[in-house]
């Protein structure tokens, strides 16, 4: 049986990912879902991209109650179940704002800015939760092609801050961004006056805003 010299494989392996790659560059922005050849999964879930999207205003107040979430991109009934429990919640505790710490989209992150994956992963299971959401990136946020999380393609997380203005709710200007919440106390030249408390004044405590939590099972790799 004749052996092939493992660096010939290695070089046919990095030639295949390196087609897949400009493949997936060279597509257009409607381009039907393929597979991908040495993964065997999804290598673009491209569609048209909507209109610009004005964004949902930053809550006004000075107690906000917010949302976080982490390794949610998973698409999965999980998924889908912990949002369902944060809009169960938000009916008797609103929700005025949420975060995203990271791997927003499993496994490999994203192939285009208007990727399906933002609809089927991010769009409709937080469906009802119309608040801004303050995204980060996690390392599956910029995989390449060949292992899940590796980092690998950062382009892939430059999509991410692209979509930004294509979504009501998902809020990333760029991969390092700050956001500032208005204090309704503030004037209109931005000092701020808080009222004087009087005796018999019921302070919050200092444990609110009230912060939920929310992270998946794992049902898939980490």
């Amino acid at each position: 049986m004749p052996t092939v010299p493992r660096r010939t494989v290695l070089a046919g392996a990095a030639g295949l990912a390196a087609a897949s790659v400009a493949a997936d560059v060279l597509a257009p922005a409607h381009a039907a879902a393929t597979t991908h050849p040495l993964m065997g999964g999804p290598a673009a879930r491209l569609a048209a991209c909507p209109v610009p999207t004005p964004k949902l205003p930053m809550p006004v107040t000075r107690y906000p109650n917010v949302l976080v979430t982490g390794d949610a991109g998973s698409g999965t009934a999980t998924q889908t179940a912990v949002a369902a429990a944060a809009r169960k919640l938000s009916q008797t505790i609103p929700i005025h704002l949420a975060v995203g710490l990271g791997d927003n989209v499993y496994e490999f992150g994203v192939t285009g800015t208007c990727d399906d994956d933002f609809k089927a992963k991010f769009e409709q299971p937080n469906a009802g939760i119309d608040v801004p959401w303050l995204m980060v990136q996690g390392n599956h946020d910029n995989s390449s092609f060949l292992i899940p999380g590796d980092g690998g393609d950062l382009t892939r997380g430059d999509h991410e801050v692209a979509y930004h203005q294509y979504s009501a709710k998902w809020f990333m200007p760029a991969r390092y961004y700050s956001a500032t919440i208005p204090d309704p106390a503030a004037d209109a030249a931005g000092a701020v006056h808080h009222p004087r408390r009087e005796p018999g004044d019921v302070v919050r405590p200092a444990t609110e805003p009230v912060l939920v939590a929310a992270r998946p099972v794992h049902d898939r790799p980490a």
